[in-house]
């Protein structure tokens, strides 16, 4: 019978998750190369915490195990090497006003233990002694300095369990309820199934409003008997001496990462502390005192309480003091009932008295009359201190009632108060949380959170002066953060030529680079505008033969532009001899709306919106064949498309905003990713084979957007100049960009 790791684990969840929240994670390798790893446990506790922390601590949880169970990391120190990486990235969990995190983080493989912590959780070792379970703890709170600000897991503690060992684990809050001996009990005499249990229905009982949790593991002995409670035998190497070598073991992150100057010297003195604890006997079993008195008997521990002699002059005046506060709110109460009644039989007789109802409007005024005069008569024979025990008790009825005004008054008023500043402290957080995710160019996370903070902001109360500078303070501070986040740059373009100044009725609307030339047209405008980019000559080349020139595109060799007209014809303008030529071309479909063109490898891709498809068309030698549907997969929707842009990857732009991304007919995943504000009514999409971004026009925004080919949001670009840019192309490296712009062309360099 081989050995085996028991786990066990026990949770209660609290009524209050903003005062203690616990994370209990237990990984259970299923895996042979799992099982060569062993099981990974994670226990957080965080003590006020905030929403977007605990679940950021939830994200470390699930990151450290996602790289420990990695197949492509070594097994060598692959916790420590873990770690490292997540201290660099979690300080700012730490920095949380308030909030307070014990945690611990493990691994339990082939009979070897290795946990890293931070703060004070509670971690004990029960092994067997001579004649009951010893308990040593591995992290001993007593002697731990204060926690680091700057590292989540500052220490790693490695070591062994040995069979018949037990370890426990719990958060800060268990120790309040169950202590160290009576953990020890427990384990002792049952299971830790049972054990478990015990815990976890005790805590329940509880409904506190805090939550708890814990780990129990024990690594049987072969010799145990199953179920039945016994205590496994005591081995030969004690469990204390492996958790000896296991604290002489603590290697802290930080010196492996940045070692100090006087490291040697502080661990030569931590394992000279240890060797003298030995040689003391303080691992030895604790013995019971016993020593003989003068008559040869043994004193023992018990000692028999003094007799009460009597209570003292104090105590007989508060027990007075009590009595006599007891018996005054029992008139108090007793008075604030006859006032309720004799309000309800107030209201019930104006009732009766106005409405007359079934004639019992004589007697009441009868009975009221008798009543009146009873009571004037009852008061004025009443003895004197009676007279002023009924205006002390209507003195305090009446004061009573107005300190319980006035008490729910200010509890609404400082709830108010907590609520306004736990509101802008959760804006400053998310502020905060947000730049540090830029810190780590993590955009789309900050972009969440900036839209986060700004509907906070929204619900912000403004009602005084002070509510109004606090809030022009946050929307200040979330602008500016908000500026980093969009990148946004100015530029300053440099105006190339002003086509009206050739021609004053020029209505182009779209551009095209070849070689050092630039084709300005549009569909209204029957000339072709070509600019010498160095010279800056404008030549007009009439086209009344070829109507309506809609979209364009060049092939890599740049020896012509090829045109997409609005009634889905196609031309060619050869620069050699600057000539404009009909071609041919045909579709597959009857009726195509051909919203943009591309050309790959000298083959063109037209972009079909209507049919919510792309066609591929070979050259033939009087222009261009039938073509094929080239997208493979259905219900694509293209029916918005605006623009295309083809790299070897087929880029599609719809008016949404939205791009989609095919490679060989087949439709990719690709999403535009940390770009804030999002895309309103784009017109024009482009990239090149040798740029590494794509770049899009948008006119109302007069701003053109720039991602990487994985969608990722770069920067976006503006200028003051521009008044309404409807054209846009570039060189092929995107480094040099061009802006029709009205009947002006910009340059600007990226």
């Amino acid at each position: 019978m081989s050995n085996i790791l028991e786990v066990q684990e026990f949770f209660s969840e609290g009524q209050d998750r903003e005062k203690a929240h616990v994370l209990l994670h237990i990984s259970e390798p299923t895996s042979p190369a799992e099982r060569e790893r062993g099981y990974f446990f994670a226990l957080i506790e965080v003590n006020h915490g905030y929403p977007e922390q605990i679940q950021q601590l939830q994200e470390v949880i699930d990151k450290i195990e996602t790289i420990y169970y990695s197949p492509e990391e070594k097994n060598k120190n692959l916790l420590e090497r873990t770690l490292q990486g997540v201290n660099r990235q979690s300080r700012h969990l730490l920095r949380y006003q308030g909030s307070e995190i014990n945690c611990i983080v493990g691994t339990v493989a082939n009979g070897d233990i290795t946990l890293a912590y931070h703060g004070r959780p509670p971690a004990i070792l029960y092994y067997q002694g001579k004649d009951h379970i010893e308990t040593t703890p591995i992290i001993d709170s007593s002697n731990l300095p204060a926690a680091s600000d700057e590292q989540l897991f500052s220490e790693i503690i490695e070591g062994q369990i040995n069979p018949g060992d037990y370890i426990y684990l719990g958060t800060t809050h268990v120790a309040d309820y169950f202590s160290i001996d009576r953990v020890g009990k427990l384990v002792e005499s049952r299971t830790i199934k049972q054990s478990a249990a015990h815990i976890q229905k005790v805590l329940n009982d509880l409904s506190s409003d805090l939550s708890f949790g814990g780990i129990l593991f024990h690594l049987t002995d072969k010799s145990d008997t199953p179920m039945t409670g016994v205590s496994p035998k005591n081995t030969g190497d004690s469990s204390e001496q492996s958790l000896n070598r296991m604290v002489e073991s603590a290697r802290s992150t930080e010196e492996t990462l940045s070692p100090p100057l006087l490291g040697n010297v502080g661990k030569k003195m931590k394992n000279l502390w240890q060797g003298n604890k030995a040689d003391r006997g303080e691992h030895k079993p604790v013995e019971k005192f016993q020593e003989e008195n003068m008559n040869g008997g043994v004193e023992t521990n018990y000692r028999e309480r003094e007799k009460k002699t009597g209570e003292s002059t104090i105590g007989r005046i508060l027990i007075m003091l009590g009595k006599g506060l007891v018996i005054i709110l029992g008139g108090v109460l007793q008075a604030l009932r006859g006032i309720l009644s004799a309000i309800i039989g107030f209201f019930r007789g104006l009732f009766y008295f106005a409405t007359n109802y079934r004639g019992e409007r004589r007697r009441l005024l009868d009975e009221w009359k008798t009543g009146l005069n009873r009571r004037k008569k009852f008061i004025q024979t009443m003895p004197i201190i009676s007279k002023i025990v009924l205006l002390l008790t209507l003195i305090l009825a009446v004061s009573f009632l107005g300190s319980l005004t006035y008490l729910r008054r200010k509890e609404a008023r400082d709830a108010e108060a907590r609520q306004y500043l736990n509101l802008t402290q959760a804006i400053a957080d998310k502020k905060d949380a947000a730049e540090a995710s830029l810190v780590y160019d993590d955009k789309s996370k900050a972009a969440i959170l900036i839209k986060e903070a700004e509907n906070l902001l929204a619900t912000l109360p403004q009602n005084e002066k002070t509510e109004k500078d606090k809030f022009l303070e946050l929307q200040k501070m979330l602008a500016a953060t908000a500026e980093k986040l969009r990148n946004i740059k100015i530029l300053k373009p440099e105006l190339l030529v002003d086509l009206s100044e050739k021609n004053t009725e020029a209505k182009v609307r779209s551009i095209m680079k070849i070689g050092s030339s630039l084709i300005a047209y549009g569909p209204e405008d029957n000339s072709l505008y070509v600019v010498n980019t160095v010279t800056k000559n404008v030549t007009l080349k009439k086209h009344d033969s070829i109507k309506n020139l809609y979209r364009s595109a060049v092939p890599a060799e740049e020896d012509k532009v090829v045109f997409v007209t609005k009634d889905n014809g196609v031309a060619e303008y050869n620069p050699k001899d600057d000539s404009l030529t009909a071609k041919t071309i045909a579709f597959s479909v009857a009726k195509p709306n051909i919203a943009d063109i591309g050309i790959y490898n000298r083959k063109i891709y037209s972009l079909d919106a209507a049919n919510r498809q792309i066609y591929k068309h070979n050259p033939t030698a009087l222009g261009y064949d039938k073509g094929s549907a080239w997208i493979k997969s259905g219900g694509t929707d293209l029916a918005d498309a605006v623009s295309i842009a083809v790299d070897g990857d087929v880029f599609v732009l719809k008016q949404n905003g939205a791009i989609k991304k095919y490679y060989t007919g087949a439709e990719q995943p690709f999403g535009i990713s940390g770009l804030d504000p999002i895309l309103n009514k784009p017109t024009i999409i482009w990239t090149g084979s040798g740029s590494d971004k794509i770049l899009i026009l948008e006119p109302i925004g007069k701003r053109i957007v720039a991602l990487d080919k994985n969608g990722k949001f770069l920067a976006q670009y503006t200028a003051p100049e521009w008044q309404n840019p409807i054209g846009l192309t570039a060189a092929d490296d995107g480094r040099t960009v061009y802006v029709l712009d009205g009947s002006k062309i910009y340059r600007v360099g990226l």
